[in-house]
């Protein structure tokens, strides 16, 4: 298998925001968000290590973005469909 080696700017918090409302949308528990918030954080502070791209230390950081990002958007989807549950309810 070749390797291919491509330089980007990446947005760790869009990243962690998406698997958010993917996972939220696609009707996943809390568990799957933070397995694949942990997947990604892994998978991409890997390959910035390997590429040297990153200290060991670093990734520890790049992980706590991700996740940030995504536990506040898992969160503000969640309350925001809760609150309109309660508008639905207090309206019937």
């Amino acid at each position: 298998m070749s390797k291919t080696t491509i330089l980007l700017n990446i947005n760790l918090q869009f990243i962690g925001q998406q698997i958010a409302e993917q996972t939220f949308h696609d009707g996943e528990g809390a568990a799957k968000l933070a397995d694949y918030l942990t997947g990604a954080a892994y998978a991409i502070g890997f390959s910035a290590y390997q590429n040297g791209r990153v200290q060991t230390q670093q990734t520890a950081a790049l992980a706590q973005t991700i996740s940030e990002a995504g536990i506040k958007r898992w969160q503000e989807l969640t309350l925001g469909q809760i609150l309109m549950e309660t508008e639905a309810g207090g309206h019937a």
